[in-house]
C-alpha cells in the first residue's frame, strides 16, 4: 500500500507502507497510522447513531494512550501498525485479525 486515506467529517486515517500476502492467504506489513481530529469523532458517530458518544470517546482515550502526537500537527497522532500472518498490533499490542484472503 503505498497510500490508503479514509476520511470522515473532520477526521481522517491515513496508512502508508508495504503488505504482502502468503500463498495462504494471509496478509502481513508494517504501516505507519497516521490518524487526524480523533477529537471530532465521538460527536460524528454519535450524530450517525445515537447514544453511542459515551463509548466513542472512551475508544478515542484508549487509541490516544497507545499513539505518539505528531509535532507539526496537533490534531494527529501516528502509530506503528504491524501485521504478521493477519494478527494486527499497534505496537506490540494485538488489537484485531485480517481473515485469510481467498483467491
Amino acid at each position: 500500500i503505498e497510500r490508503l486515506t479514509v476520511t470522515a467529517g473532520r477526521s481522517s486515517a491515513t496508512a502508508s507502507g508495504t503488505v504482502a500476502v502468503s500463498k495462504g492467504g494471509l496478509v502481513s506489513g508494517a504501516l505507519n497510522l497516521r490518524l487526524v481530529g480523533l477529537d471530532g469523532l465521538p460527536d460524528l458517530v454519535g450524530g450517525m447513531k445515537p447514544r453511542s458518544r459515551k463509548k466513542v470517546a472512551q475508544i478515542v482515550a484508549a487509541i490516544s494512550a497507545f499513539t505518539k502526537p505528531v509535532a507539526d500537527d496537533p490534531n494527529a497522532r501516528d502509530a506503528p501498525l504491524i501485521i504478521r500472518n493477519g494478527v494486527v498490533s499497534v505496537g506490540l499490542i494485538p488489537v484485531g485479525e485480517i481473515p485469510p484472503l481467498k483467491f
